[in-house]
C-alpha cells in the first residue's frame, strides 16, 4: 500500500486485541517502510502499518486470542479497488501457548 493509502488507514483504523477474553491495550503504528521485528518481508513503495501491544506474563498452557478489526470509515484497498468498512473488517481468532 502507499504512503497516501497507509495514512488514510492508519487514522481510521481500530484494533481490539483480547487474551482469554481480557482486553489488552495497544498502540497503532504510524505507516512505515520497515516492519518490526523478526518480520522479513520488504518491497519498495510498500508501507506496512501495524499494531503493537504489550502481553502481560501468561501462565504456563494454551490461551485464546482474538484480534479484531474496524474501520471508523470506508477504506479503499489496492490494487482490486474494493471498499472495506465502516465496521467490522476482519476477526482472527487463534491459540499461543506459555511455557
Amino acid at each position: 500500500m502507499g504512503k497516501e493509502l497507509a495514512d488514510q488507514w492508519s487514522t481510521n483504523l481500530t484494533v481490539e486485541l483480547t487474551v482469554d477474553g481480557q482486553s489488552i491495550d495497544g498502540e497503532l503504528q504510524p505507516p512505515s517502510e520497515e516492519l518490526p521485528l523478526r518480520c522479513n518481508a520488504s518491497v519498495a513503495g510498500q508501507y506496512w502499518i501495524y499494531h503493537v501491544a504489550v502481553i502481560p506474563g501468561l501462565s504456563p498452557g494454551d490461551h485464546s486470542v482474538t484480534v479484531t478489526f474496524n474501520a471508523l470509515r470506508p477504506l479503499p484497498h489496492e490494487p482490486d479497488g474494493a471498499i472495506y468498512g465502516p465496521g467490522e473488517i476482519a476477526k482472527l481468532s487463534f491459540t499461543i501457548s506459555a511455557r
